[in-house]
């Protein structure tokens, strides 16, 4: 795990939002919401817990972070995996969420509780701007995983994708985690199971439809649009 005398290096950060999150609280009891938030901290604590893994996970009010140990080959392997693991948990909660990963140097002190750099500033910032439910590669990120020698088993495969990503003042190409790919497809080899699993995870973002009205729509249906290429890069790969 990360170690206290670790105080400041380079590191990896992913911040997520969980989207609408006062209409969840609007239309939902006090015990509804917590339950759903307890379901999903039980699986930052999986991921704290597993053997072997350097990252930190903390949840606060409608925001997830996760910190790695460094900025490692291994550790953006991992946190690639383990976003992915938290965008699915999330999904199957009902709850659809955006984020951003980043990379550059960070302060974890957990004896002072002082948490700060600007990994963590780029990677909200640039979910900010997002107007669908998926996780961007900052450039900081993405730039870092290409210096790897072994860069194309992370981000090839359809594992993450460039894609023309709709944003607050227009449309602009990132790269973008295919969180089902890097979690769940990579595994299953005929193309009937793929689309059943993508199929699934359509449908929950549909059931949302209902909870939703007017603007906020508009992050479901790019999320469809955005589900739709990710069937592509996965099956066709």
């Amino acid at each position: 795990m990360i170690q206290e005398n670790e105080v400041t290096t380079d590191r990896f950060v992913t911040f997520i939002d969980i989207l609408g999150f006062q209409n969840l609280v609007d239309n939902n009891t006090h015990e509804q919401v917590l339950k759903k938030l307890e379901n999903l901290k039980q699986s930052l604590d999986e991921i704290d817990k597993r053997e072997k893994q350097d990252l930190k996970t903390w949840i606060f009010s409608d925001s997830i972070l996760i910190i790695s140990k460094n900025d490692t080959y291994s550790a953006a392997d991992s946190i690639l995996i383990n976003t992915s693991k938290v965008v699915e948990r999330s999904l199957q909660l009902g709850l659809l969420v955006k984020g951003a990963i980043a990379q550059g140097k960070f302060t974890v002190d957990f004896k002072k509780s002082i948490f700060f750099g600007k990994p963590l500033i780029n990677a909200y910032l640039m979910q900010e701007e997002l107007k669908l439910s998926s996780i961007v590669l900052h450039h900081s990120f993405e730039d870092k995983i290409l210096s790897f020698p072994d860069s194309v088993k992370l981000n090839g495969a359809g594992r993450c994708f460039e894609y023309l990503t709709p944003m607050k003042l227009g449309s602009v190409n990132h790269l973008h985690l295919n969180w089902l790919e890097y979690n769940i497809l990579y595994s299953l080899k005929e193309k009937d199971q793929k689309n059943k699993v993508i199929d699934h995870y359509i449908k929950k973002i549909r059931e949302i439809y209902l909870t939703v009205s007017g603007y906020s729509r508009v992050y479901i249906d790019n999320t469809l649009s955005f589900f739709e290429e990710c069937r592509k890069k996965s099956i066709n790969k």
